[in-house]
């Protein structure tokens, strides 16, 4: 029997990492890709921002649809990824910029991306065998 649930909480704890690295992977490469539109394009730090918190769920979601491949407490998988990847995010900023100042961090951003964890991780485990 403890072998099963050290199987199991193995298995929770890979699905949690694959799908941070996942987001993480996703989110770098549209930022990426969205500050050479705006180098091109030269839109102003108003529009920017929304649309890079769209890109950080629509990260999140990637994350746990890739990530998370066992069918099972994908409520709670995804929270941790969405978790997990906020705190990354808030991390890789930090460094990227010198100061959370431009990054805008707030309880906000953290609900967010919990939110967007819960809801990815439940999309998710609808779509798979448990």
């Amino acid at each position: 029997m403890k072998s099963k649930i050290a199987r199991l909480n193995k298995k929770a704890v890979y699905d949690v990492f694959r799908g941070l690295l996942i987001s993480v992977i996703v989110c770098l490469i549209s930022v990426l890709l969205l500050s050479i539109i705006v180098k091109f394009v030269g839109l102003s730090d108003k529009v920017v921002l929304p649309i890079v918190q769209v890109l950080k769920l629509i990260s999140i979601l990637v994350g746990c649809l890739f990530g998370i491949k066992e069918g099972r407490r994908g409520s709670l998988k995804g929270g941790l990824v969405g978790l997990l990847f906020t705190s990354v995010s808030v991390f890789v900023f930090l460094i990227l910029g010198g100061s959370l100042k431009s990054y805008g961090l707030g309880f906000v951003d953290f609900l967010a991306g919990i939110v967007a964890g819960i809801v990815s991780g439940i999309i998710c485990v609808s779509f798979k065998k448990p």
